[in-house]
């Protein structure tokens, strides 16, 4: 459940929210480019271990 919640929720960013990477200088961003920076790197992190916990559970049972 887990995993279908971050992987919907990573692809609507991905669709929704700025390419910030694209910008020349990052270290000028105004804050609300950084709170979406920060969100993405949440949202990428949480489906990442939520991709990873999946994978423990599945070898361990089969």
């Amino acid at each position: 459940m887990k995993l279908i919640f971050w992987t919907v929720l990573s692809r609507i960013n991905k669709r929704i929210l700025p390419k910030i990477h694209r910008r020349p200088d990052l270290l000028k961003l105004s804050l609300f480019d950084k709170a979406i920076v920060v969100w993405k790197i949440v949202v990428t992190y949480n489906y990442l271990d939520a991709s990873s916990s999946r994978k423990v559970i599945k070898n361990n049972n089969g």
